[in-house]
């Protein structure tokens, strides 16, 4: 969720940059900087259907998660926090935020071709303890 968040965060800093043609960068065609515009908007607007408050707790909530699963991880319990992680993801796909944040963040990674071989990274890991931030 944090890596998200900043993910979302870097494409709105960097609509701020698009939003000025003096700062294209070198070679780019303004039909690309249009069409980028235009998709910045619609994330905008994507991300803006979300409450802020909403997010904060299911921050909050997830944060307490990888708490609980770095301990059990730490104690040597791999198979109760894969079970946990398994647990909680299943509660967070039926949850209408994460819907609507995901619909976002996919949308962000089309934008952005490179921010998805970050997340198919991700998918390499076998167990939640043999994730970098769970050590």
């Amino acid at each position: 969720m944090k890596t998200m968040l900043t993910m979302l965060g870097c494409l709105f800093s960097f609509s701020l940059y698009a939003a000025d043609p003096m700062g294209m960068p070198p070679g780019m065609p303004q039909g690309n900087m249009q069409e980028m515009m235009q998709q910045m908007q619609q994330l905008q607007a994507c991300m803006a259907s979300v409450p802020p408050e909403k997010l904060q707790e299911l921050h909050t909530r997830s944060q307490a998660f990888n708490d609980k699963v770095k301990s059990l991880c730490r104690q040597g319990a791999r198979k109760k926090a894969q079970q946990a992680a398994m647990d909680f993801g299943k509660k967070l796909e039926k949850d209408p935020i994460i819907k609507q944040v995901k619909k976002c963040g996919t949308m962000a990674m089309s934008m952005m071709p490179q921010l998805t071989s970050m997340a198919e990274r991700g998918k390499n890991i076998k167990n939640i303890c043999d994730a970098p931030d769970m050590k």
